[in-house]
């Protein structure tokens, strides 16, 4: 069965800017895929791609001066079940974290706090079955000033014994938020036995999940030769 990602406010026409078709602000927490203990509020800003797969940018936070730090891509459970093995292992779970109310939607307009509850229902319904690909260009946790260093491949909650509950009670409090509340409010209508494909959150079960290393590479010529070193066709 594909069950599509619905995460509209309004229809979304297809010949808009990329900026003017950004429709969902979702707020969550990634962790480091291999240092758990590096967890890092992130603000969504999504786009429907298709009714199977979006792309969010991600900032710190909400306000003004807020840091652009990643982008996250979200696809139906059906796309990720199509999914090599290989790059299953790039991808996390929502599960949890819709489950649990960390993963909150928020107004898009300026509007304090999360959208009512009758609101959200059938895009979390959505969200609780997808999986996400999550990469940080910017560590702000260690360099809060530049971008530095490479980029961290990031993953979501997956239990509450990796929940920083005191980080989600500041943004609670911060949001004008209910984690607890929300999560209750869920279990009613979210399908919490839902078996997760069993390739699934495959990092949290590896003693050496994947993550960016900075290497040194042989540089690869073109195998037509019909290109110089600077990208354009010889002889022009």
């Amino acid at each position: 069965m594909v069950v599509a990602i619905v995460m509209m406010d309004a229809e979304i026409e297809c010949s808009e800017t990329p900026m003017a078709k950004i429709h969902q602000h979702l707020c969550a927490f990634h962790v480091v895929a291999d240092q758990h203990g590096r967890q890092i509020e992130s603000h969504h800003y999504c786009t429907c791609v298709s009714p199977e797969f979006h792309q969010c940018i991600i900032y710190d936070s909400d306000k003004p001066n807020a840091r652009l730090i990643g982008i996250e891509y979200l696809i139906s459970e059906n796309k990720f079940n199509q999914l090599p093995a290989e790059e299953k292992q790039y991808w996390h779970s929502h599960k949890y974290e819709v489950e649990s109310g960390v993963l909150i939607q928020m107004h898009t307009s300026g509007i304090e706090g999360q959208v009512p509850e009758e609101k959200e229902r059938e895009m979390m319904s959505a969200i609780h079955r997808t999986f996400g690909k999550v990469i940080h260009t910017w560590n702000i946790d260690q360099h809060p000033d530049l971008p530095l260093g490479p980029p961290s491949l990031m993953m979501s909650y997956t239990k509450p014994e990796m929940v920083d509950w005191e980080q989600v009670k500041r943004r609670d409090e911060e949001q004008n938020v209910n984690t607890q509340e929300r999560s209750k409010i869920r279990s009613t209508y979210l399908d919490l036995g839902y078996p997760k494909n069993k390739d699934a959150d495959e990092w949290m079960h590896s003693a050496k999940p994947v993550q960016f290393k900075t290497m040194q590479s042989n540089l690869s010529a073109p195998t037509n030769g019909k290109h110089g070193s600077n990208g354009h066709r010889n002889g022009h």
